[in-house]
């Protein structure tokens, strides 16, 4: 499912920025590029789901024996089956899952080679596995685009952009973006679905929701003032058609929508989160990034009535929770202005941060567009200092004097840490 694929992105991202751990950061690779290989259309949208079964049977066309890896790769086989947990009798009813169960840095030097040249060696046979499991039949496609599940893929796609620092991830960002700007947003209204060409049915709260963090995300990845002008459009609309304001929370569908016998509201996060929890995340951030108090009260309502349920099933409000301590701060606020692009080294070291309670504004430019300083407040009455990259970190908009070194940065990072 491609919401499988979006929500696990972003968790091995934070354990990943969390832990350093380059296993990590490797699953989350994979995963992304498995989502641009196989479940991608050309025009930037992505498919919902590949089946699980093919021949009749679960999993086939992704198991492999050993004999199999052996008789592809040879030599380089013993050390590619330890690392992925390949044995004769298999991890999964008689056949092999390929999955990391060795640490990267501890086997390269096992191995006395570097992380880098394990890593190039174990790229180099996935591809070799890749090449020879073309020949197998492939699982079915499902090949209608969703915008809820979209804009999850967006956000994760725009995390990983920033967090891995690669301009690929950010691309395919940018394109998904347009597209679901261009091809599921008609004459204000977002439409549920899309295939051939067309789109079909009004959207659900989850799909505006799931499309505003998507674009909200992307700002914070690439810092072009359209995405978040968007994001905030689209939430205003979402509050104007759906918001209930008897019982502080939003309907499951528009005022406007076809007649039924209940308007549903959803609160729990199941599978995928709930429009609700992840309109009051978005809320907040968008509270701090647009300066809009009136954001701030609807998201501090919903979570009001939400404070028994919190309590008593945690587990089931797990984005309800990540909104919680959102609103109860601080919430930091980093604007980088000026920057070198993704080798800038003031960005690398924010990249390695994990910052949950955090909103990021990255501008390249030395002096931000008036477009921009008018769209988010925050960049107001800050410049470049000494012509280099400059940062400020703000708790709850009081900000540090402009940051030009390394050092500094670090150093405020680490007290907020």
């Amino acid at each position: 499912m491609l919401y499988d694929n979006a929500l696990l992105v972003r968790v091995y991202l934070e354990a990943y920025q969390a832990t350093g751990s380059l296993t990590w950061r490797e699953i989350a690779t994979n995963t992304i590029d498995f989502v641009l290989r196989e479940m991608t259309e050309e025009e930037g949208g992505f498919y919902s789901a590949l089946d699980a079964d093919s021949e009749g049977e679960e999993g086939r066309f992704y198991v492999w024996s050993k004999e199999e890896i052996s008789r592809i790769l040879g030599s380089r086989a013993s050390a590619f089956c330890n690392y992925y947990d390949v044995s004769v009798g298999g991890n999964f009813e008689g056949t092999n899952i390929l999955h990391p169960r060795a640490d990267l840095r501890k086997m390269a030097e096992r191995l006395e080679v570097s992380v880098t040249q394990l890593e190039g060696d174990l790229a180099r046979a996935r591809r070799e596995l890749l090449k020879a499991r073309e020949a197998r039949t492939r699982p079915g496609l499902d090949d209608k685009v969703l915008t809820a599940w979209n804009g999850l893929m967006l956000s994760a796609l725009s995390r990983a952009g920033f967090v891995l620092g690669s301009p690929t991830y950010l691309e395919a960002a940018i394109k998904n973006a347009e597209f679901l700007a261009g091809e599921l947003i008609v004459e204000g209204r977002i439409h549920r679905t899309w295939k051939a060409g067309r789109a079909r049915l009004n959207g659900y709260l989850e799909d505006y929701a799931a499309a505003i963090e998507g674009f909200l995300s992307l700002f914070e990845a690439n810092g072009e003032a359209r995405w978040i002008q968007l994001a905030g459009e689209l939430m205003d609309l979402t509050i104007e058609r759906f918001w209930d304001e008897a019982s502080s929370s939003f309907f499951f569908t528009s005022h406007d929508h076809e007649k039924l016998i209940v308007r549903q509201k959803e609160f729990m996060d199941n599978a995928t989160p709930s429009g609700n929890s992840t309109c009051c995340l978005s809320l907040l951030r968008l509270g701090h990034l647009l300066d809009r108090p009136h954001y701030h009260e609807l998201a501090g309502s919903q979570l009001g009535r939400m404070t028994h349920a919190l309590h008593r099933h945690p587990l089931a409000f797990g984005t309800w929770l990540q909104a919680l301590d959102f609103h109860l701060g601080p919430v930091t606020e980093i604007v980088v202005l000026g920057h070198e692009g993704w080798d800038d080294p003031f960005l690398k070291l924010l990249r390695e941060k994990f910052l949950p309670g955090g909103v990021f504004v990255l501008v390249r430019e030395a002096v931000p567009s008036k477009e921009l300083r008018q769209t988010v407040p925050l960049l107001r009455g800050k410049s470049v200092s000494n012509g280099s990259t400059t940062v400020y970190v703000c708790r709850d908009s009081v900000c540090t004097p402009p940051l030009t070194s390394i050092s500094e940065l670090e150093s405020h990072l680490n007290s907020i840490g």
